[in-house]
């Protein structure tokens, strides 16, 4: 095994902070500093690259582009821009770096990582651009001192040819075959020419002894630049087509996964970063998401469906991790586990013994000890597919795969049976106060979530009985505050003649199956619940020009049931008969209807009605006019959009600001339809459109003002009773998730200093979606679907989301629609508990949707001190908030 490197005072003192005693362990083939956060990686990396140059002033480093560096830019810039200024010193001293100015930087050679093909240099999205607005410029270097993957720069191809795949996929295997036909021959002749760039640029670069300093992230497959999962140990710089994590991941700057996988990229290859051998290559990662492929890359041994293991024999390699991108590397989590102590036996016996909370012991909160060793029991249930409560001693000690029990624990197989029987009982509380919560009377319920789709993907299946789709048969106490809340419900009339959904089932007609669905005459009222729904985003970056295009085109068409002698447009038919003066509920009731009577063109009508209401309300087309001069706007606005705006805006580009709105627009129009099927009146929906979600590249921090302030002044307003929030872990940094949970946890703490809540013990629950899952030690609330829950989420989403249905903007773990995947989720958690606790407590239990449940929801649920409580490492993250 190579002999690493001895780490630097930087690295040291990162090391001390992180509270780890070594930076390799037993089983690691690669150092680890781990740091508590997005923002200290930043400044490690930023620290460690100062150290490295302050050595290598006339080096040569490789620097990454993307999200993942964003605080790492950021902290240089900051500490160039007031290095002289006390704090600042202060802060890099007391992390180990002790020089006196901040070192100089115009000598050294920069070399790109990795770019699309074909992607012009000047494309807002290039990484040509990106290195430099973010690079080349705060660090002085001159255009002589890059190597770059500009092809028109560097004279390899002209404009017209670097375009020539615009519209069409990039086929390498030109490259070792024949063309058969003369388009073939057109594109075989321009990927020769990149080729052979790729090639000289490998050259040019071992010339001047390779690169020095090299920092990248790592993707969802493992790829280190572009070289993806499969990429052989020793590859050089040549173009590469995308796999299908890598081509999701690139989506959102290509313009969807339909475009992204047609492309490809030139990318420095593994033997490129590693050809000198005392470089000094990082790489960074931050989050749960990346644990796994971490844990991969520095545990297994060197492969080629591992790129980041060509790591293992370089001395100077690193990984910067967040702890979380850390918590599945197993010494470390069996360091954690050898510290758990015998303290955690006397919690297990009093919540045994019912001493602890007989009403709601779902919600009791563990130490972080206790939390641990029920993980690991857990785990060795699923792994020997065994029910926890019939975990041995001996099977568990013997077998191998999962943390080993403390030492105290192997000893003791009496407090081995008691831990596993109260681990089995917490999950049977879980699902009792699964099918309590989700049946709340009298109640007034906030839901808030960062994108459109993130309620319904979660908890959809959980919402029967709060939204009255169904009697409340599940409730077996009484809520403390429903009596006061009854009166507050007599003033809203017709929701009991409203039809509401039962919880059918299929697969809505454009996504394959459908099966009716029974309408009951419930609505609302029917449980005594007020709900609430707010969307802080307006979601325009998940709004493709193809939904547009499709929307314009078709309402320039042909108005529905028009004859041919007596054609009318389709904004003519809309105007004349009034449909952008109805009432949006009225329109939204329609829509309910048709998706009962499966009827899809109607579904497809009133979108595009909707879509041509909310192009008036962007460019303020006053509606109340003649029809003749409302229709002449309407047609002139559409056809800009769709012949001037759609056939010159390339994907990636940036958006301007009113079709940013129109976009955000027919987003929010999408939870309008999801409602409208459970008889929601429209003014129960918030739009917030948060300032904070913006079109930059590195979009801001959430502010006081804008953000959390309106959050607060909504709960005042709605004085809920429970408040559900999207709570992921630890994320990749900044996303919109992160902070739309630190706006929700700042409204809240700014509602309650304010004593602007009734019910100050309300509830809050954390639900996530598709991107984490809670594991069954953090769930607190377990919640049954059955199969027709889980097709209705499907089908709901299938109708109602339709810029979502293509899955454009996909996760890099699954290819397809969303709605599929969180069914999928659903119905494995369902399975997991069947081995966690065995069939036989399914088959026998009291209640019928958990004999029948096909799926289950897991929400992590707490009181609002422990909610605040938990999120409270976030405050000093929330930037200019302070509540």
């Amino acid at each position: 095994m190579v002999s690493f490197s001895e780490l630097t005072d930087v690295e040291k003192a990162f090391l001390v902070r992180s509270r780890r005693s070594s930076s390799v362990y037993e089983g690691e083939r690669a150092p680890v500093v781990e740091v508590q956060n997005v923002y200290e990686l930043g400044k490690i990396v930023a620290l460690s690259f100062l150290e490295w140059v302050d050595a290598n002033p006339k080096g040569v480093i490789a620097l990454p582009t993307g999200k993942t560096p964003e605080y790492f830019i950021k902290t240089l810039e900051r500490y160039r821009t007031m290095w002289s200024q006390p704090d600042i010193q202060a802060e890099i001293r007391a992390f180990g770096y002790t020089k006196e100015s901040f070192p100089e930087t115009e000598d050294l050679t920069f070399v790109m990582l990795d770019e699309f093909f074909p992607m012009l240099p000047t494309h807002r999205n290039s990484f040509c651009n990106y290195i430099r607005n973010f690079y080349l410029k705060n660090l002085g270097i001159a255009d002589d001192h890059v190597m770059d993957f500009d092809l028109l720069k560097n004279g390899v191809l002209r404009e017209e040819e670097l375009s020539f795949f615009d519209k069409i996929n990039v086929d390498l295997s030109l490259l070792t075959r024949e063309p058969v036909n003369e388009h073939e021959i057109e594109a075989k002749a321009i990927l020769v020419k990149v080729d052979k760039f790729c090639q000289d640029f490998e050259q040019r670069l071992s010339n001047i002894g390779g690169i020095g300093f090299f920092l990248g992230g790592i993707g969802p497959d493992g790829h280190i630049a572009f070289n993806q999962e499969g990429a052989e140990h020793d590859s050089i710089t040549r173009l590469v087509s995308f796999n299908y994590p890598t081509a999701a991941a690139a989506a959102s700057d290509l313009g969807g996964i339909e475009k992204a996988r047609g492309k490809a990229a030139m990318t420095i290859g593994l033997r490129t970063i590693t050809y000198n051998p005392n470089a000094k290559i990082i790489i960074m990662a931050a989050g749960e998401g990346k644990a796994s492929v971490i844990r991969a890359a520095i545990e297994e041994p060197e492969h080629a469906l591992r790129p980041a293991s060509v790591l293992h024999h370089m001395p100077n390699a690193r990984f910067y991790l967040t702890h979380g991108a850390a918590m599945k590397l197993t010494a470390r989590k069996q360091e954690q586990a050898d510290r758990i102590s015998p303290e955690t036996l006397p919690w297990a016996l009093n919540y045994m013994a019912g001493n602890l909370d007989i009403s709601t012991p779902y919600l009791l909160r563990p130490s972080v000890e206790y939390l641990l060793l029920e993980s690991i029991l857990y785990d060795a249930s699923l792994a020997l597919k065994t029910p926890v409560h019939q975990l041995q001693l001996s099977q568990v000690v013997e077998a191998v795969g999962f943390v080993r029990l403390p030492a105290w624990l192997v000893r003791d197989p009496l407090a081995f049976n008691l831990l596993c029987t109260c681990a089995s009982r917490r999950l049977k509380d879980k699902v009792e106060g699964g099918l309590i919560e989700s049946a709340p009377r009298g109640l007034r319920v906030l839901h808030t979530a960062p994108h459109h789709d993130d309620i319904m993907l979660s908890y959809h299946g959980a919402m029967h009985e709060m939204l009255g789709r169904q009697p409340s048969i599940s409730v077996t106490r009484v809520s403390i505050v429903a009596d006061r809340r009854q009166s507050s419900l007599q003033s809203f009339k017709g929701n009991n003649s409203m039809s509401v959904l039962s919880g059918g089932a299929g697969g809505r007609g454009r996504s394959g199956s459908f099966t009716s669905y029974k309408e009951n005459l419930l609505g609302e009222a029917y449980n005594g619940n007020l709900n609430h729904f707010a969307y802080l985003t307006s979601g325009f970056h998940s709004v493709n020009d193809d939904f547009l295009l499709n929307q314009a085109t078709a309402v320039l068409g042909q108005w529905p049931g028009a004859s041919e002698s007596g054609m009318v447009t389709f904004i003519e038919g809309a105007v004349k008969n009034g449909h952008l003066q109805r009432e949006y509920d009225d329109l939204m009731s329609e829509f309910r209807d048709a998706f009962f009577r499966q009827d899809f063109k109607t579904q497809d009508w009133i979108e595009n009605i909707v879509f041509l209401r909310k192009v008036a309300e962007v460019w303020q087309i006053t509606v109340q006019q003649s029809y003749g001069s409302l229709a002449e706007q309407l047609v002139a606005k559409v056809r800009w959009i769709k012949d001037d705006y759609l056939a010159h805006h390339q994907p990636g580009d940036a958006v301007p600001k009113d079709m940013q709105v129109l976009k955000g627009c027919m987003r929010e129009s999408e939870v309008d339809r999801v409602w409208a099927l459970s008889s929601m009146p429209m003014n129960r929906i918030h739009h917030m459109r948060s300032k904070f979600y913006t079109d930059d590249f590195f979009t801001p921090m959430p502010s006081l003002e804008d953000d959390a302030l309106p959050m607060a002044n909504l709960m005042k307003a709605r004085q809920p009773d429970i408040v559900t929030v999207a709570f992921d872990p630890e994320g990749t940094g900044p996303d919109t998730h992160y902070k739309v949970l630190t706006v929700v946890a700042a409204g809240l703490r700014i509602a309650l200093s304010r004593h602007d809540l009734d019910n100050r013990e309300l509830l809050v629950w954390g639900y996530r979606n598709v991107w984490f899952v809670f594991p069954p030690s953090q769930a607190t609330l377990m919640i049954p679907c059955s199969e027709n829950d889980l097709n209705l989420m499907h089908d709901t989403f299938m109708s109602c989301f339709t810029t979502q249905k293509q899955a454009s903007f996909p996760s890099p773990h699954y290819d397809g629609p969303f709605s599929a995947w969180a069914r999928q989720i659903q119905r494995d958690q369902k399975e997991m508990l069947v081995t966690l606790l065995g069939d036989e407590y399914f088959t026998n239990h009291h209640h019928p949707k958990v004999r029948n449940s096909a799926g289950f929801i897991f929400i992590h649920a707490m009181g609002v001190d422990a909610f605040l409580a938990e999120v409270e490492d976030l405050k000093s993250k929330f930037e200019n908030v302070t509540a």
